[in-house]
């Protein structure tokens, strides 16, 4: 189970990179301010900062929106893997 594990973890990095990532440790990290995910059931936008996708562990993502009176401030979520289809792509 162990050996299958890192297999699909393996093919998860690597087409996160295609995507456009760049793999730093456990962390699978994106620049690009393009890659815009929102919560299907209140419509709040998040751009996506960084999925890790730490050794036997459960992956997550790590994602950001702005607020405040002029948008100047960031608000960080931590997206656990079992919500992941609560957000859908923009």
């Amino acid at each position: 189970m162990l050996e299958s594990y890192s297999k699909l973890r393996k093919k998860v990095i690597e087409k996160l990179i295609s995507l456009g990532g760049s793999k730093k440790g456990d962390t699978v990290s994106y620049v690009s301010a393009g890659l815009v995910i929102r919560h299907k059931e209140s419509g709040v936008k998040y751009t996506v900062d960084e999925v890790i996708i730490p050794e036997n562990e459960i992956s997550y993502v790590r994602a950001y929106r702005y607020y405040g009176p002029d948008n100047d401030k960031q608000f960080f979520i931590k997206i656990a893997e079992k919500d992941y289809k609560k957000y859908e792509p923009v």
